[in-house]
């Protein structure tokens, strides 16, 4: 859940806390023109309602043509953050460039690389960049919800994942697998005989002329990382994101940008695919206000998320990364595509009623757990704080209680 606050009370909290709403460069100087102007006012003011709800505090860009057109931060600049599953898109690069390279095909059978996983022998590497190959996503895994905190190499997991039946037959449905990319991190290693990181890095980073999109590590974080967060409870309503290690995401989700690295990165896939014609693996394909766009978001449990619009036809990519995890970050980017596309629309803030302090509240009725599908189990526990929630994975966060 979020809140809004009234500006003044905005203003005295980023005065206490340091932040700083900073637009594009020179926006307001003289000679900048209305359009730019005008463009820039407009993200400004869709920004403004997440970042006072504590719902996003991070970065937002848009480039066209190359050039950077509009841009506000919410807290320190030129940080890094956790870009989550739009990681996917260098995977499929990858993998895409080793086909190219002769070094695998895309028709190629997973079990050939990977043999170690044996549910089933006919998955393909192309089904596995569609979602297509039934794996099942290890976030809803047991495995998982255990042992999220230590570390587990491609090997172990590639085994550990096969001793679970597929979700469906191989090509018969379409379902987002994390799992089904973090195979593709070990076919990467074993077809090109690099570790998965120096591949992404010398194969399709250095090209790309990307060489400041890394890896995120277990232990100490870089410098420029920005501190991931997830929802908290009053007064602040923000937490430091539980431990987990990376390794379980990657080849899924397990990399960092900047915005404008990953602005750069987004303009080079425009143009790598329209020079090859290749599907865009690792994206979804959207059309927004009659604007055809390839999009991917990211939200990481470390405290991350992310959204990535390319719209090849118009030259414009979009960006928003925010160290808040938070599923605020998917409609901000929607309505940066709004800004862009729909300009004459009105901006419509995020609704977000006042949220409500419950310490002290009686809330053990609550409290239990909660089938909301076949199979699908929520968890609600009682803290001394208010409420809490987790999935599958055994991760609480706050529930909020609204007015």
């Amino acid at each position: 859940m979020s809140r809004a606050r009234t500006l003044g009370s905005e203003l005295a909290l980023a005065a206490v806390c340091a932040w700083s709403l900073a637009p594009v460069e020179g926006a307001a100087a003289q000679g900048v023109a209305p359009a730019r102007l005008a463009l820039q006012q407009r993200v400004d003011s869709l920004v403004a309602p997440f970042a006072n709800a504590h719902d996003f505090m991070g970065a937002v860009l848009i480039m066209h043509g190359g050039r950077v057109v509009a841009r506000t931060t919410v807290g320190p600049r030129r940080l890094r953050f956790g870009i989550g599953s739009v990681s996917k898109t260098f995977t499929a690069a990858a993998i895409e460039a080793l086909a190219a390279a002769g070094w695998l095909r895309l028709t190629d059978r997973l079990h050939r690389y990977v043999p170690e996983f044996t549910a089933d022998t006919t998955v393909t590497i192309e089904q596995l960049l569609a979602h297509a190959g039934g794996i099942p996503d290890y976030y809803g895994l047991p495995e998982y919800a255990a042992g999220r905190e230590k570390p587990i190499s491609l090997a172990a997991f590639a085994a550990m994942v096969s001793s679970h039946p597929l979700d469906f037959v191989p090509g018969k449905e379409s379902r987002y697998s994390n799992s089904g990319y973090k195979l593709l991190a070990l076919v990467i290693e074993r077809a090109s005989g690099e570790p998965f990181a120096r591949y992404i890095a010398r194969a399709v980073a250095s090209p790309a002329k990307v060489p400041d999109i890394e890896f995120l590590h277990d232990g100490v974080a870089p410098r420029d990382l920005a501190r991931g967060q997830d929802a908290g409870f009053a007064p602040s309503w923000l937490q430091s994101a539980p431990p987990v290690s990376v390794t379980w995401a990657e080849g899924a989700g397990s990399m960092m940008a900047s915005a404008d690295a990953l602005a750069r990165w987004g303009a080079s896939e425009r143009l790598r695919h329209d020079a090859t014609k290749a599907p865009w693996y690792g994206w979804g394909e959207r059309t927004r206000f009659g604007v055809r766009g390839f999009e991917q978001t990211g939200r990481v449990p470390m405290g991350y998320a992310s959204f990535l619009g390319v719209y090849p036809d118009s030259g414009i990519v979009i960006v928003a990364l925010s160290s808040v995890q938070s599923a605020a970050v998917d409609a901000l980017g929607l309505q940066l595509a709004a800004a862009v596309f729909a300009p004459d629309a009105p901006v419509v803030a995020p609704a977000a009623p006042p949220l409500r302090d419950v310490r002290g509240v009686a809330l053990d009725a609550y409290a239990g757990r909660y089938e909301i599908a076949p199979g699908f189990v929520l968890q609600v526990g009682n803290s001394a704080r208010g409420l809490l929630l987790a999935g599958p994975d055994g991760a609480f966060l706050p529930l909020n209680a609204v007015e």
